[in-house]
């Protein structure tokens, strides 16, 4: 789809052609694997520099919206626009302590025992074999949440699992991990939601108190503050 841009004032030039190149992007003007204009014709159309369409791209790259590829087919491609761009923010926010562990473990406390009982509603043969074939590792969670039907609750387990995965992994290795997993299994199989929700909230809370143990050479625990 043909776009036409409009010169940018000279104030954050770099930002206001990120915005309107993002823009075109959410609004469809580009789609997932299309390849955007060259560099030197975003910088006649913007009426910048090809220094600056740069940095723009360059930020774009960075948050997952486009994608530069090397070579005669080369060029710079949009990405299908997925998840990438949340997490990266809820990775940044959480760097710079604007969330803590403990937070986190409140957000998984609310969603997961409602992604639990969702699931359970919705079992089927498939999603069944599913679950049994990763009731030992953490995909089971993001399996519960995909089977709500509910795409940001995914999003959140999937971001929240990411944040803590220090600590699951620890948790694994170090402590006797409580039978969670297959008694939300059992429940969910069976199609009893009530009890899917029971065991789940019991299987976080299980779980934090073992991460508050926890102990990583370089990594700073937030749970229990």
């Amino acid at each position: 789809m043909s776009v036409q841009f409009k010169p940018v004032k000279a104030s954050r030039i770099a930002l206001s052609v990120t915005e309107e190149l993002k823009k075109a992007i959410l609004n469809g003007h580009f789609k997932g694997g299309e390849k955007l204009p060259p560099e030197r014709v975003l910088s006649k159309q913007f009426e910048v520099s090809r220094t600056t369409i740069r940095e723009a791209l360059r930020t774009l790259e960075n948050a997952g919206f486009i994608k530069t590829r090397l070579g005669v087919t080369g060029g710079v491609f949009v990405k299908e626009l997925g998840s990438e761009p949340f997490i990266n923010s809820f990775y940044d926010l959480f760097m710079a302590k604007k969330i803590s562990h403990e937070e986190i473990y409140q957000v998984r406390l609310l969603i997961e025992p409602e992604a639990a009982r969702l699931a359970a509603l919705k079992i089927t043969p498939a999603y069944g074999k599913k679950l049994r074939e990763n009731v030992d590792n953490r995909r089971f969670h993001l399996i519960l949440a995909e089977m709500s039907g509910n795409r940001f609750f995914r999003l959140l387990v999937k971001t929240s699992s990411d944040l803590i995965l220090p600590f699951i992994e620890e948790a694994n290795s170090e402590y006797e991990h409580p039978e969670g997993h297959s008694t939300i299994l059992k429940a969910v199989l069976a199609g009893n939601s009530e009890a899917a929700e029971k065991a789940m909230r019991k299987h976080i809370i299980d779980n934090y108190k073992i991460f508050k143990r926890v102990k990583i050479p370089g990594v700073k625990s937030t749970f229990g503050t």
